[in-house]
């Protein structure tokens, strides 16, 4: 298991702390008073995770800080949005793009912790996923060679 953030992901990451904390800022410019946990979780979040990047591009940070960090941020998103969709009496032009901007900070950050959590991991050779049901001569397995074969036939 690859438990190192390379390069790549490291730079995602801190372009989606900056994304977040500017989404945030415009949400809550939108709409005050019901983004204001929004804001709040956009701006530390951003903060947090930029420093993870930050950490990250000198090589030393795991993945399992970004990913709690994204796993609390993606929480409190996912509560966000379903107050401002099924808030009915505040319903105006400002408050459905709050929502909207919401719902893609919401959307944006699941994605992120997809790609941070999978950064790494061969899935595509059945080590992740595979349940256990992968067959036993995978491509490190001494039994899988050509001239194994050869000399079992």
């Amino acid at each position: 298991m690859v438990c190192l953030m390379n390069k790549a992901v490291s730079i995602q990451l801190l372009c989606y702390s900056l994304l977040l904390a500017v989404l945030g800022l415009f949400a809550n410019s939108l709409a005050s008073e019901p983004t204001r946990p929004t804001f709040y979780a956009a701006v530390a979040g951003g903060v947090v995770c930029a420093a993870w990047a930050v950490w990250a591009l000198a090589g030393k940070c795991g993945k399992v800080l970004p990913v709690l960090t994204l796993v609390a941020v993606s929480f409190v998103l996912l509560s966000q949005t379903v107050h401002m969709w099924a808030d009915e009496a505040r319903k105006g032009p400002d408050y459905r793009k709050a929502s909207i901007v919401i719902t893609v900070l919401f959307v944006v950050s699941i994605a992120m912790l997809i790609r941070v959590a999978y950064s790494g991991l061969s899935i595509a050779q059945g080590s992740i996923g595979a349940g256990g049901n992968a067959p036993p001569g995978g491509p490190t397995s001494p039994l899988s060679g050509p001239e194994n074969k050869q000399r079992n036939a």
